[in-house]
């Protein structure tokens, strides 16, 4: 039987987290599955640890020949697709419970003219330890334009991450490597235009926060990105509005960075 279902697993220096990331993929209750870890050039462990996998038919390796920017990679994993329906699952994420595929995957067949899946999902720190929950509050089915304008105009991204997203409406859209701040946003937006997406009310992908502070300096950034991702996906937006995401960036960014210094306190006990 054909295997309806890639994972992707883009990595590059993840020798810290790619095993969990890919036991929570070999872990699932789907059955028509397959993994596809792609190495962009890892100057650590993280090969070893990913040959450890190399006899399971279900897993592809594929190394990359020359390094590129994690867009890029993106894109060249993309490029990679022969199923119905596809994961992008960040090296440093890992999926929460042995259902997601399943579940998204049903709902995916139900109804045809769903563009992508999403969950709540929950924060981990760098050793798995769940920091908090992200609960959407949000009906099943829902237009992805509405989403994608509060996303721009509030400078989130309120789609969350995709358990499963449809092959057939990526078409010609790639990860945009410009946009260092929202690439991950701007793809949600253009495959799922004039769409609708499906919310599951239960968390069922971590997300896992590590590494450096955000920066507040990083609100004049995301407010120039998302009036070039506005542009992009013909979003309307108002003077007025645009007024308020200037003062939402800053208030996004500060935010981030008081999360960030709490978290770094709460480490230390």
């Amino acid at each position: 039987m054909d295997k309806l279902i890639t994972v992707i697993i883009p990595v590059r220096n993840g020798e810290a987290f790619i095993e969990k990331a890919i036991e929570s993929v070999l872990s699932q209750s789907a059955n028509s599955f397959k993994i596809i870890i792609s190495d962009n050039g890892s100057t650590d462990l993280t090969a070893q640890i990913v040959s450890k996998y190399a006899q399971d038919p279900r897993i592809k390796i594929v190394v990359q020949t020359e390094q590129l920017d994690m867009f890029g990679h993106f894109n060249k994993c993309l490029e990679m697709l022969d199923t119905k329906y596809f994961m992008m699952l960040h090296h440093d994420d890992f999926l929460y419970e042995t259902s997601a595929l399943q579940q998204a995957y049903v709902v995916l067949e139900k109804y045809p003219a769903i563009a992508a899946v999403y969950s709540d999902m929950v924060f981990v720190d760098k050793i798995g330890k769940v920091i908090n929950n992200r609960a959407y509050n949000r009906p099943n089915i829902i237009k992805a334009d509405d989403i994608a304008f509060a996303s721009v105009t509030k400078i989130r991204n309120l789609f969350g991450i995709p358990i499963l997203m449809r092959t057939e409406f990526i078409a010609k859209h790639r990860y945009d490597n410009t946009l260092t701040y929202s690439a991950d946003l701007d793809f949600s937006i253009a495959i799922s235009r004039n769409e609708d997406i499906y919310h599951i009310n239960i968390m069922l992908v971590a997300y896992r926060i590590h590494g450096l502070n955000a920066s507040v300096s990083l609100f004049k950034l995301a407010f120039e990105q998302m009036v070039q991702i506005a542009l992009k996906n013909d979003i309307k937006i108002k003077k007025i509005q645009k007024i308020r995401m200037y003062i939402n960036a800053y208030k996004v960014a500060l935010q981030k960075w008081l999360y960030f210094k709490y978290l770094n306190n709460i480490r230390r006990y």
